[in-house]
């Protein structure tokens, strides 16, 4: 079965706009839904290629099972949790490219409301759900581990939960990071000000044997906002907007990166 394309026939339902940390702002906007769906057209154009020359590679040799797992990309999702539609879901964890035994709930029963397990996403917009299967549709060869640490996007937003929610997002990084083993850690959220747990948190990955790579959100009209923390005053981002997009790399790429990210894509 083509996940790939089960991915896009199975729609999520539709969601409200919201604005904040959390920036939703415009998602509906129907430019930018077209220029998404061109964007996932031309993806599967070079998904197409890809495979082609990859069946003639391992044609060529003899690759064990232990190999290729071996070289997929691990990625942790920081977010409101993963709940696809049920056939969707389930395969997802069947074939592995969603993590059933290393990935957590970090929502304390009792703070927020709601479930205590992954596998559900109460946000509004399934958030945590649309970024994991972002991830999954674009890096097929990519394994995701589910780390729910807020229940909701307004959590973010929330005084009386700030204190739980950067307890949660601390803990899942070292999670990822430790025990996971993870090569990127997604986080689609942002701040206004930095977070002292979280920066160290984030510092600490940095110097494990094996850091992470760290995807953060800049905002969704990075052109038109200013750029939030923690992406704010990285060594290296990717600014995206409807007016522009620029990488911004320092240092300069190693060769180790250049080929994670080129796994990471297929």
């Amino acid at each position: 079965m083509d996940l790939r394309t089960l991915h896009t026939d199975i729609d999520l339902a539709k969601a409200t706009e919201k604005t904040g940390a959390f920036d939703r702002y415009d998602e509906h906007n129907h430019i930018k839904q077209e220029s998404s769906r061109n964007w996932f057209s031309y993806l599967d154009g070079a998904h197409a290629v890809i495979d082609e020359l990859l069946e003639e590679f391992e044609d060529s040799r003899t690759i064990s099972d232990a190999d290729k797992a071996a070289t997929r990309v691990k990625v942790a999702v920081l977010g409101t949790g993963f709940q696809a539609p049920k056939g969707l879901h389930e395969n997802y964890v069947a074939l592995g490219k969603v993590s059933a035994t290393e990935s957590e709930n970090f929502v304390d029963d009792g703070v927020l409301s709601g479930s205590s397990d992954w596998q559900t996403d109460n946000d509004g917009h399934m958030h945590g759900t649309t970024v994991a299967r972002i991830i999954i549709n674009i890096a097929p060869v990519a394994d995701v581990h589910v780390a729910r640490v807020f229940e909701k996007g307004e959590d973010l937003d929330n005084p009386k939960a700030a204190t739980q929610v950067y307890r949660r997002i601390a803990e899942a990084i070292e999670r990822a990071t430790e025990k996971w083993k993870v090569d990127l850690i997604v986080m689609s959220f942002s701040f206004s000000q930095p977070i002292e747990q979280i920066r160290e948190a984030m510092a600490e990955a940095s110097k494990s044997a094996k850091p992470p790579l760290f995807f953060v959100a800049t905002r969704n009209d990075g052109a038109n906002e200013d750029v939030a923390w923690p992406a704010r005053g990285t060594t290296g981002g990717v600014f995206g907007s409807a007016q522009q997009t620029e990488m911004v790399v320092d240092p300069p790429s190693t060769l180790e990166t250049t080929t994670l990210l080129t796994s990471f894509t297929h």
